[in-house]
């Protein structure tokens, strides 16, 4: 059956990753106590807005170079990854993760290092997140239509995934305006695809790295969708994501399909797009958040 083999705990629900399926508490538990360095950075993203890529642009401005990492984000990615096995990794180190506020690091909170946050239009997202897990048939999402996984995961009883859209933004939110000591950075999806050098630019500035509008270009283009899923394409540590999924059964997913603002216009039906934006009304009622600038557009 579909979803079966999700991890249930605190209120969500998550992707099967050995650490999470062989004891989750235990595995969020040493995430939310991990030690971090002054210079590392969590890259903190819902699933399916832009991960991987500004992961990539991040290393590069670390680097201050246009140079792709010669590590797939997968060996940092802290929803599978041991946090022990993360110690020998030279800095600085840009972690990536999925997990809701209330399981990250808190000491990398507590003591104001760097955060980044990715939002993207919900509707994208969530044909993204259909796409991606019906091209390798993860949790058995192969054999769901559109339309199911629409009624399931959408607007039905896995709205929870990853502590589900809204609610994985807003706790983030509210733990930042909580905290002046907190930083964090957030991005839009929407936006890095419409100016990528001003985004950049910015990023670059929150980070304290230098950048210059030459450099911000040259990394604009080694990390457009194209580009960046070329290099990905032929990275030799795929080899080890793909004896990871194998040894769970999955496929080695379709991480860059499209990488369009606005695809989901394609997939939904008049109704489905109804239900969607009566659901962002409600969510997003009691936040005071930029978030809604994305949403006058949907």
């Amino acid at each position: 059956m579909p979803f079966e083999d999700l991890v249930h705990i605190d209120d969500c629900c998550f992707s099967p990753f050995p650490p999470l399926q062989k004891d989750a508490r235990k595995h969020l538990e040493a995430v939310r106590d991990m030690k971090t360095n002054e210079d590392d950075v969590l890259l903190i993203t819902y699933p399916k807005c832009g991960t991987h890529w500004v992961w990539e642009i991040i290393a590069m401005l670390l680097k201050e170079e246009a140079e792709y990492h010669p590590l797939v984000r997968e060996h940092v990615f802290l929803d599978a990854v041991d946090p022990s096995s993360l110690d020998s990794l030279p800095s600085p180190r840009v972690f990536n993760t999925h997990i809701p506020f209330r399981w990250l690091p808190q000491e990398h909170f507590r003591k104001g290092r760097k955060a980044v946050n990715v939002i993207r239009n919900p509707k994208d997202a969530a044909v993204s997140l259909y796409c991606h897990w019906h091209s390798s048939n993860e949790l058995g999402v192969g054999s769901l239509s559109w339309s199911e996984f629409f009624e399931e995961v959408v607007v039905g009883q896995y709205k929870n995934l990853f502590g589900g859209y809204f609610d994985f933004q807003k706790e983030l939110y509210r733990a930042a305006q909580s905290d002046p000591e907190f930083s964090l950075h957030t991005m839009y999806y929407e936006t890095l695809k419409k100016d990528p050098v001003s985004e950049i630019l910015s990023l670059a500035g929150y980070l304290g790295v230098t950048c210059s509008r030459e450099l911000a270009a040259d990394i604009a283009d080694k990390c457009s969708f194209h580009k960046l899923k070329h290099a990905s394409d032929n990275l030799k540590d795929h080899g080890e994501i793909a004896k990871l999924m194998k040894n769970m059964d999955r496929k080695l997913p379709n991480f860059y399909r499209k990488g369009k603002v606005g695809d989901w216009k394609n997939w939904y039906t008049v109704s489905q797009n109804e239900r969607h934006d009566a659901r962002i009304k409600e969510e997003m009622k009691d936040i005071d958040f930029d978030l809604q600038l994305i949403y006058e557009n949907l």
